[in-house]
């Protein structure tokens, strides 16, 4: 039963990862097989999460038309407002200077949008999060808070003029 090593047969791999035939398999070889574990690691780490879903709800108890400053209703309508990004500036100039909310939330934006009768987002905070990035008008002090900057002010009050 003695062969000389240049005879050995070598085989396929079995498909199941299971030996045929333990003659025939070289023992170094099984060491270098990737153990079934890493690949479920690696598949699963390649599956994307799913996406948060956003609910926003209407505040009631948030006053849109406090004494002494004017309305949200007001104060939108004499901006003129025309794109999306214009109704988020100005929606949230109204929120952080006369709504009393500084930081605020995607629920005050939406329900500024409510009020207004202007469409709404699923995620309402998306629209902060590209001006963040990209013209510096709001920041982030902490998570679902927002407030927007001295730029991002000075931006909402042109609007309109």
């Amino acid at each position: 039963m003695s062969q000389s090593r240049g005879s050995v047969q070598s085989a396929a791999p079995p498909q199941n990862g299971h030996v045929l035939n333990a003659e025939i398999e070289e023992p170094e070889l099984e060491a270098l097989e990737t153990a079934p574990e890493d690949r479920s690691v690696t598949a699963s780490a390649a599956i994307p999460k799913p996406r948060k879903s956003y609910t926003y709800t209407f505040m009631s108890d948030f006053n849109l038309a406090p004494e002494g400053v004017p309305t949200l209703k007001d104060y939108c309508a004499s901006k003129n407002v025309q794109s999306d990004n214009d109704k988020f500036l100005v929606a949230s100039a109204w929120i952080q200077t006369h709504g009393g909310a500084d930081p605020f939330t995607g629920r005050h934006l939406f329900t500024a949008f409510r009020a207004m009768e202007w469409k709404t987002q699923a995620d309402m905070t998306q629209p902060l999060r590209r001006l963040k990035s990209e013209k510096s008008y709001f920041e982030n002090p902490s998570s679902g808070k927002w407030r927007l900057t001295a730029i991002g002010l000075e931006a909402a009050e042109r609007i309109g003029n």
